[in-house]
């Protein structure tokens, strides 16, 4: 009765409630043909009834229950899909730089934000972002940072002036949400960088291992809408400096202890491998938290983009310093991209 029930739903249920009254009489009570059904048995058959009721009940819930999940989880993964080609799928390619960049998502969908953006005056935009919060919110929110980012870049190669015009549109949008977002402007003829900082700092690792830290030039997008976000000083890059930006997923991660992987843990691993390229720096990065965080669940996004300075030729006079993209797909389960020096 109770597989019929589950399996079948109320209606089956109920026939196989009173087949198995009947079943019991003629097996085990007495012959079917001096069953006597009077007052004393309507307790027995309104209980086989309320139990094949209430069988069929929870079989029915379960199935939509299923339903539902596989309907969620179809659009989780279109929505995936679509958010997938929001990220770079390769990374320029610049005369003596080398850039990586790559996202782990903790969600289907993904707040974090990393991009390469190409500026009309040859220079071109790095950047990466942090929306409050992650999984479908963030990622609407994180989309919407793009767009905006993008279509201003075809104005001005300005990045605390984009940042400001952003934070305005963020502002009548957002509902008490926020973004933290460092945007360089990489200039490959001069080697040199110029940054603007809404919120998010990043580091600089010298040859000899030494760090200098890039403060952030304002608070984060989306709080006010007055907000006007300056840039920071330029600075000339160097054959093998390293600049590092990550999120915060990185330095939250914890161990199985409690213990967070901390700026200073994110900071040594870049050290040790400051003389390898951009894209082993990058992934020496987040392998380190994975290792740190022994298969625990990924409570938020992890992403890191690595600029690496690997020659100054370009500064001599060297003509060859138009963008181009070396090409690879995007992994799937890290969205990455990355590009030879």
């Amino acid at each position: 009765m109770a597989l019929s029930a589950w399996y079948g739903g109320r209606g089956p249920g109920v026939l196989a409630a009173i087949l198995c009254l009947f079943t019991v009489d003629y097996f085990f009570l007495a012959p079917l043909f001096s069953l006597d059904l009077n007052w004393t048995s309507v307790p027995r058959i309104g209980t086989y009834i309320v139990v094949a009721l209430l069988v069929g009940t929870l079989s029915t819930r379960r199935r939509e229950a299923q339903r539902q999940v596989q309907s969620n989880d179809a659009k989780m993964q279109f929505a995936r899909a679509i958010q997938q080609r929001l990220y770079p799928a390769s990374a320029p390619v610049l005369p003596g730089l080398d850039i990586a960049g790559t996202t782990l998502p903790a969600d289907s969908t993904c707040g974090d934000y990393f991009d390469y953006i190409p500026f009309l005056s040859g220079s071109l935009g790095v950047v990466l972002g942090d929306v409050a919060g992650h999984g479908f919110g963030a990622a609407l929110l994180m989309a919407e940072t793009r767009a905006y980012l993008r279509a201003l870049a075809l104005t001005t190669d300005d990045v605390g002036r984009i940042l400001t015009l952003t934070n305005r549109f963020l502002s009548e949008d957002s509902d008490e949400q926020f973004v933290t977002l460092f945007f360089a402007s990489v200039d490959p003829r001069t080697s040199s960088v110029v940054y603007a900082s809404a919120g998010h700092e990043a580091y600089m690792i010298e040859p000899a291992g030494t760090v200098r830290k890039l403060l952030s030039t304002s608070i984060p997008l989306g709080i006010d809408k007055d907000l006007v976000v300056p840039c920071a000083p330029l600075i000339h890059l160097d054959a093998g400096q390293v600049v590092t930006l990550f999120t915060d997923g990185l330095i939250e991660a914890s161990s199985p202890q409690g213990t967070l992987f901390g700026i200073d843990g994110i900071l040594d691993v870049a050290r040790a491998n400051r003389a390898k390229s951009a894209i082993e720096i990058t992934d020496a990065a987040t392998g380190a938290v994975q290792k740190f965080m022994r298969g625990q669940l990924q409570r938020d996004d992890l992403t890191v983009v690595t600029l690496k300075c690997v020659s100054q030729s370009v500064r001599t006079g060297s003509n060859n310093s138009s963008l181009r993209f070396h090409r690879e797909p995007v992994i799937p389960a890290a969205m990455s991209s990355r590009a030879p020096g």
